[in-house]
Formats: C-alpha cells, sequence, structure tokens
C-alpha cells in the first residue's frame, strides 16, 4: 500500500498518509467545499434546502472507514486449490465488514490452454475486475479496479470504480477462472479491512469454491 508523508512548515514528519486516507480527505475536501458553495449561492437567493438535502445524501461514495487490518493470501497456481476451471475463495468474511482487495502478480501466469480469470465476490465473480486472459497477468504488476494491469496500483482507479471498496455482510471475496486450467504463477493478495458488525473478520481462504 503506497503511502504519502505529511509534514508541517518545517519538515518535521506528522503522519503517513494511506490511500484510504487521502481518499477521505479527497471526499472531504469536496463534501466541504460544496456546502460553502450552496452557503454562497444561498446568500444571493440561489438554490433551496430540499437541494442541499440532495446533494448530500447522493454522493457517489461516502468516506471510507479507516481499515484496522490487513490479511494477505498468497494464491500458488501450481496448486489444485487454486488453478482450476471454478471460482476460487481467497478471503473469508464474517459478518458486515468494508474492505480493498489489492492484487499484486508475483510470477506471470502460466496454462496450456486460454484461460481468462476475473475477481470480484461471492455472487458477482468479475465486481472488482472484468475476465481478461490470463497472459496479460505478468509480474510484476498490479491487478487495478476495473481489469487494467499495471506496475502500480492506481488512486484514481480505487476511487473511481465501483466495486473497488465495499460494505460486505458475509459475502467472500475471490476469483473465477474460466476456459481451462492455470498450471504456474502467483498472485498475492491484500485485503485491507474494518469491522461493521461486531465479531466481523476477514481471513484468508483456501482456494475453495466461492
Amino acid at each position: 500500500m503506497r503511502s504519502m508523508l505529511l509534514v508541517d512548515h518545517r519538515g518535521r514528519e506528522l503522519v503517513k498518509l494511506t490511500l484510504f486516507d487521502r481518499l477521505a480527505i479527497r471526499i472531504v475536501t469536496a463534501r466541504a467545499a460544496a456546502q460553502r458553495a450552496f452557503a454562497r449561492n444561498r446568500e444571493r437567493g440561489f438554490g433551496s434546502p430540499l437541494a442541499f438535502t440532495e446533494v448530500s445524501v447522493s454522493s457517489p461514495m461516502a468516506v471510507p472507514p479507516t481499515p484496522i487490518a490487513k490479511v494477505e493470501t498468497t494464491v500458488d497456481f501450481t496448486l489444485a486449490a487454486w488453478n482450476t476451471v471454478a471460482t476460487h475463495e481467497v478471503f473469508t468474511v464474517t459478518g458486515m465488514v468494508s474492505a480493498m482487495e489489492v492484487y499484486r502478480v508475483t510470477e506471470s501466469l502460466v496454462s496450456g490452454g486460454a484461460p481468462t480469470i476475473s475477481f470480484g465476490r461471492e455472487g458477482s465473480t468479475a465486481q472488482f475486475a472484468a475476465a481478461q486472459v490470463h497472459t496479460n497477468l505478468v509480474a510484476p504488476n498490479f491487478v487495478n479496479p476495473g481489469g487494467t494491469v499495471a506496475t502500480q496500483a492506481s488512486f484514481d482507479t480505487y476511487q473511481a470504480r465501483a466495486g473497488a471498496y465495499d460494505f460486505l455482510d458475509g459475502l467472500d471475496l475471490g476469483y473465477e477462472i474460466l476456459t481451462a486450467a492455470m498450471t504456474d504463477g502467483t498472485i498475492v493478495a491484500a485485503c485491507y479491512w474494518t469491522p461493521i458488525s461486531p465479531g466481523a473478520s476477514v481471513v484468508s481462504g483456501a482456494g475453495g469454491v466461492l
């Protein structure tokens, strides 16, 4: 997870901002700007309380909770638990959580056929990233939300993609292989999550059916 260092005017370190922190700051800043603009317009006789209410509740995404935990799963495509034509569970979710996944290819994917792979959640296996040919997943690259593969995880892509940051209630996370099995390759998957309901958790899956 890339971070940004926040310093004061003398260059003294204050705090490191994670991707989540920067996302929250951008959204809060935008919301504050909208509120100031509305207040100015109201003083000039434009707008109405109803219009302001609509802006407040129809924001495309709420400020996400700061994640308090991280769990990693190593997906080894030499193993049958991970490489077959099927859905595969990477993270097991219990209860209600907020979660964001990061998929990093550490060894290029290999197959004797022409499989595709998509990433998502239980019931929607392409919600995070649409199906793409396995030859796109080469090391060292990240699978970004939407399905693009790049040398870094894009902050703007995570911010813009519906399904990149999820609120889940017992829905597990993982991927689906179609057409042919993988024979080699490795993906290291990370999940940054926060519990919402009491006792909620996210743990590493074992490659079973999603």
